[in-house]
């Protein structure tokens, strides 16, 4: 992600209208609306304003401090483009759910393969196959349901995983797009992971 442009406000009636913000980020480039006093209330209304009026962005509180808080407008990919691949989508989401079914049991039962390194963070566990660098973040307590696909950790998946390459080409950005496009498909129309099927590999 390169440099934002950064856009002081001192309120949100300064921000610029959403078909100019659209037109900013164009080529790319995501805004940073900068206000040195937001309320709680007015930032959640700018942002659904703002969502409302721009539906292919990603529009979100990005931080602050005492003297300044942040609001940034990002374009992602459009609903039409997700659309036009939702079988690709639909197998990818169906991959990684099997995926991190199949690796879990076979850690948790002692007969995961060896070319598989393994490592436990923060109720996840990340599989990284030696052999093809596949990437598997999948959580130590359950098998990933689709409605809680982890957008970060299904991009890190896509992109490592061959075959996958249409869902790759709609990430520019691995959370905010992910994240899109998962919202877009919504989750639904995959089966549930079947425990004795073997994980997609390169």
């Amino acid at each position: 992600m390169g440099e934002p442009l950064r856009i002081d406000c001192r309120s949100p009636a300064e921000v610029p209208p959403p078909a100019q913000l659209a037109a900013m980020t164009q080529t790319g480039q995501h805004v940073v609306l900068q206000f040195a006093l937001l309320s709680e209330g007015d930032k959640e209304s700018l942002i659904s304003r703002l969502a409302l009026a721009l539906p292919d962005h990603s529009v979100f509180f990005s931080g602050g401090n005492r003297d300044r808080s942040c609001v940034t407008v990002m374009q992602v990919v459009t609903r039409s483009r997700v659309l036009e691949r939702q079988g690709h989508v639909l197998r990818a989401i169906g991959e990684y759910r099997r995926a991190c079914a199949d690796l879990m049991a076979q850690y948790r039962g002692g007969t995961l393969p060896g070319d598989w390194q393994t490592g436990e963070h923060g109720g996840h566990c990340r599989f990284t196959s030696r052999q093809t660098g596949q990437v598997v973040e999948a959580p130590l307590r359950e098998w990933v349901a689709s409605e809680r696909v982890d957008p970060y950790f299904f991009a890190l998946f896509v992109r490592s995983t061959a075959g996958l390459e249409p869902v790759a080409e709609l990430l520019a950005h691995d959370f905010h797009d992910a994240a899109r496009v998962l919202d877009v498909i919504g989750g639904s129309g995959t089966p549930d992971a079947e425990p004795g099927a073997a994980p997609h590999r390169q």
